[in-house]
């Protein structure tokens, strides 16, 4: 097993929120319709990871943030993971509808201070 250490240092101004979920061709949009509809002039950058084909998806009305969710969620390379970047809202104003959508599993961390991911890569 490797495990790594990776560091998030968003820009003044950014939140981010870190999960888990099935994984489908519309999940990543059904989180990034809901972040949109959670909160009034919420900028949002979404991605999600597949889990078997390496493909990294992106979704939002932010292209900036878009960008910046897909670089994020492809370094951390680990499959179903979705992460959420955004500014104009705090995660408080959209974590119940957020766990709501169909899918979501889990919600690892919603911040907007640094954070660090551990990731272990198997021979799997």
């Amino acid at each position: 097993m490797d495990f790594e250490e990776i560091g998030i240092d968003l820009e003044k101004g950014q939140e981010i929120i870190l999960g888990q979920a099935n994984f489908s061709l519309k999940t990543t949009d059904d989180i990034a319709r809901v972040l949109i509809a959670s909160a009034p002039n919420i900028k949002v950058g979404t991605a999600m990871n597949d889990g078997g084909m390496k493909i990294t998806r992106t979704s939002g009305n932010d292209d900036r943030l878009e960008k910046q969710a897909g670089e994020l969620c492809h370094l951390l390379g680990a499959g179903h993971v979705f992460v959420c970047i955004i500014e104009g809202a705090f995660p408080v104003n959209v974590l119940n509808d957020l766990q709501n959508v169909h899918g979501v599993c889990s919600i690892y961390a919603a911040t907007a201070n640094p954070l660090q991911v551990i990731t272990i890569t198997t021979a799997q």
